[in-house]
């Protein structure tokens, strides 16, 4: 089946936008409802994420030839280079990041978030350097070989991969939960001594105790 695959550089699943930062000393230029997306915004391990800061139209129009309508950004300078996002919204990236904005009448944008996804360790090692800060250009980003299946089979995979990205998700949100349960339970423990109190007011201790576990265990 690989053998079926296309071998393609990254600028033929459509076309690259580097992004552009409006003038930071113009105050009006940030606060609008354009979002501005920057490496900071781009969390390990998440498929979509929400820009920590925006544009307004006049900042917008210093950078207009920077937005993009959808797309897979990539981080490619610094040592959070090689780091993807799917951009579903028009948006305006930094200098920092380059977006592939997909033809999505030959490739589907979600497999192509996977497949650069999956390039991570190859995009950061391309720039990677111990004289000077990490940086993949345009050009080179352009010109990285990647294999492609037909759409089809791109539509089938990008829903497999979904099905497991929702997976993770839940388990990273039970983790998050597990975690907060736990931590209260500690400090009523071990900071408020939850037991002790409860064994001058004449309860059990144990049964106390009990009833924190209990509610940690229900959630697992």
């Amino acid at each position: 089946m690989s053998s079926e695959w296309m071998r393609l550089q990254i600028k033929d699943l459509g076309r690259i936008v580097t992004g552009k930062t409006p003038a930071t000393a113009r105050a009006d230029y940030f606060g609008g409802d354009i979002p501005f997306l920057t490496p900071t915004d781009m969390v390990n391990g998440m498929k979509t994420v929400v820009a920590s800061r925006t544009l307004t139209e006049a900042g917008l129009a210093t950078v207009k030839n920077c937005l993009i309508p959808k797309g897979v950004s990539v981080s490619c300078i610094g040592w959070q280079m090689g780091k993807s996002v799917l951009v579903s919204e028009p948006t305006v990236t930094n200098q920092q990041i380059n977006t592939l904005v997909v033809d999505e009448s030959r490739f589907d944008l979600s497999f192509a978030y996977y497949l650069l996804t999956s390039m991570r360790k190859h995009i950061f090692e391309l720039g990677a350097t111990p004289t000077r800060t990490p940086i993949v250009n345009k050009s080179t980003f352009g010109q990285i070989p990647v294999r492609v299946p037909r759409l089809n089979e791109q539509k089938e995979l990008a829903a497999l991969f979904s099905v497991l990205d929702e997976r993770i998700a839940l388990l990273r949100e039970t983790n998050a939960t597990l975690e907060d349960v736990v931590q209260a339970l500690f400090k009523s423990w071990f900071v408020n001594f939850d037991p002790v109190h409860a064994k001058q007011k004449g309860h059990a201790p144990e049964a106390h105790g009990r009833s924190h576990c209990c509610a940690v265990s229900g959630w697992i």
